[in-house]
């Protein structure tokens, strides 16, 4: 399990110095930190760093509202962005080696400057099954998001396969088809969520093009029955399948392997629509944030 914690900031009544911040926090508890700064970095922000990397843990340094800094018509953001970066380095160069490590971003233009590149490097800074959870409850906050969201489930979709093949062979007719329907219904109900799609408002997918709204409804409205049907599509392979289980021994491995490449089958193939469909929702969605910015400075 993934905790965020937002822990209080050196400076305040209850914390006005490190050293009553390292006696109140907990620094060996945590993972990696966050080290946010709206404007430079305070001399508490770079004593915290340097406490953080002492003790051998992993700190990132991100400076806040970057939109702010590139809100206006005659702003040349490449060059307020470089000045941005080379002021932080001046500042924090004695905690790190490259500008690589701060991060610009902005909450409200998530798909913007470093925003997702943070994510990426917090979740590099984790053991392989954190990552995971990290990216896996992670909103869709970022079109590479999305995708790092499918690779995992690609990963996972191979050790379910791998579980279902298990049941393949117990020899009671159409059973194994039944418990892949089971199981693949089951898994694309976790899809749909967690890339987001069960939030989509009718709006929202009125605006979406015929394929992805399809999409859509169909994993939204899908039955058991419906996904039995789609598993036994391929009558021929099923009957194999079926058959295989009676031949001694050697029917048993015949039935799983074919159980196993039928269901990592299918469950690739709904990740690869509703990854198609999840990213088409996201596109509409920076559009449409475009287009509300341009009238808002149009107004103004």
């Amino acid at each position: 399990m993934i905790s965020f914690v937002d822990l209080p900031g050196i400076g305040t009544p209850n914390f006005p110095d490190l050293e009553t911040y390292c006696e109140k926090v907990a620094f060996e508890d945590y993972d990696t930190f966050l080290i946010f700064a709206a404007t430079r970095f305070t001399q508490n922000d770079l004593e915290l760093a340097k406490k953080v990397k002492s003790i051998g843990k992993s700190f990132f340094l991100v400076r806040t509202h970057i939109d702010e800094d590139c809100n206006g018509r005659s702003v040349n953001e490449p060059e307020i962005l470089k000045e941005i970066r080379d002021n932080c380095m001046d500042n924090v160069k004695d905690f790190i080696s490259s500008e690589k490590e701060i991060f610009l971003i902005s909450n409200y233009h998530k798909d913007k400057w470093d925003f997702d590149r943070l994510i990426a490097a917090i979740s590099d800074a984790l053991p392989v099954r954190q990552r995971e959870c990290l990216t896996l409850s992670l909103s869709n906050v970022t079109r590479e998001c999305l995708k790092r969201k499918t690779k995992f489930l690609r990963v996972q979709a191979v050790v379910v396969a791998s579980l279902s093949a298990g049941a393949i062979g117990i020899p009671i007719p159409l059973l194994g088809c039944a418990i892949d329907a089971v199981v693949i219904r089951g898994r694309v109900k976790a899809y749909f969520k967690q890339l987001g799609l069960d939030n989509t408002t009718s709006e929202e997918r009125a605006s979406l093009d015929k394929q992805s709204r399809e999409v859509i409804e169909r994993y939204q409205s899908g039955s058991v029955k419906q996904w039995t049907s789609a598993i036994a599509t391929d009558v021929l392979m099923v009957g194999v399948e079926e058959f295989s289980k009676y031949i001694p021994f050697i029917g048993i491995v015949i039935a799983s392997s074919i159980g196993f490449a039928l269901v990592l089958h299918f469950l690739l193939k709904c990740i690869n629509e509703l990854e198609e469909a999840a990213i088409a929702v996201w596109d509409n969605a920076v559009k449409r944030s475009i287009q509300n910015d341009s009238d808002t400075s149009t107004k103004n």
